[in-house]
């Protein structure tokens, strides 16, 4: 098994840390871009990304930190 053959963290065998069936349909690529993009950005702690994800996509504080954590766990992953 090569390293990009790791099972991902639910137990899909075959697949990178999280695979893509993982990720919930309400998470798109654009708020991954938008994570990414802040934290290169240094403009705030990603402990407190929450608040900016809420005012950019206007969508709910549960949503806002559901998106976050996924990021948060998937993060340096190449093919998030």
């Amino acid at each position: 098994m090569s390293n990009s053959e790791v099972d991902c963290i639910y137990g899909h065998e075959g697949t990178k840390v999280q695979c893509d069936s993982c990720r919930p349909p309400m998470i798109t690529d654009e708020h991954l871009k938008y994570l990414d993009e802040l934290r290169e950005s240094g403009e705030t702690n990603m402990y407190g990304a929450g608040s900016y994800l809420r005012n950019e996509f206007v969508i709910s504080k549960a949503e806002a930190s559901h998106i976050l954590s996924y990021w948060m766990e998937t993060f340096g992953e190449d093919d998030r």
